[in-house]
């Protein structure tokens, strides 16, 4: 046999045993012991945390929960949140309230026992006055934690239609929500609605002192 041919025969020789090689210690690399279970991925826990089922527990609700209005001067109440101690990143308020009988309906940030404190950071303050819808969210900031108690998250201010009477509702809509970092779903369990008498008598718009709350955690 030429000499050549016998110098090619073991270099292939030699790549073959060198690829055999390679190929048992990437296997073992990526093999784990039989009694002991591989850690999970990065992208293994995001996954588990995010479909990690949250009971739901958070309660919405004005304070005070009935008011009387007329047409000036504005009535307001606060809207409050309850985590039910939970910890949350937010909520998402949808009001929806008669416009043939009440107008000018805003929501202002909350001035005292705010849930979110200073990291408080407004996505939404919309106000459809033709639809009788109202459109507010509340975050954390970035850099904050998660929060839970009992705070208010905005302070809701409106009048009376002039002459209208009787009493109606500002009711939280299903689309409302509150969520949290555990949860791809909202954590939102109920909703109690703001009950308003309508007067005649301008006295009865003032600013009505609310009940006091729990401070937020």
């Amino acid at each position: 046999m030429p000499k050549r041919t016998i110098m090619l025969i073991g270099i292939i020789g030699l790549i073959a045993v060198i690829l055999v090689i390679a190929a048992f210690v990437q296997m073992t690399k990526n093999s784990s012991p039989a009694d002991e279970p591989a850690a999970p991925s990065k992208n293994d826990t995001t996954q588990k945390i995010e479909t990690t089922p949250v009971e739901k527990k958070v309660l919405l609700s004005f304070d005070p929960q009935q008011v009387t209005s007329s047409s000036f001067p504005a009535t307001k109440t606060n809207i409050i949140v309850d985590t039910g101690g939970e910890n949350i990143t937010g909520v998402q308020v949808e009001l929806e309230y008669d416009p043939t009988k009440i107008t000018r309906v805003s929501i202002l940030p909350p001035t005292t026992n705010s849930l979110f404190g200073t990291s408080g950071q407004e996505l939404i303050n919309t106000t459809r006055p033709e639809a009788g819808r109202v459109s507010y969210a509340l975050v954390i900031s970035p850099s904050a934690n998660e929060v839970k108690g009992i705070g208010s998250v905005g302070t809701l201010e409106f009048q009376a239609v002039s002459g209208a009477v009787g009493t109606t509702e500002i009711k939280f809509l299903e689309k409302s929500l509150a969520t949290s970092l555990r949860s791809k779903e909202s954590i939102l369990k109920a909703t109690t609605p703001l009950t308003v008498t309508l007067s005649s008598s301008s006295s009865a718009g003032v600013q009505i002192q609310p009940t006091a709350t729990s401070p937020a955690q």
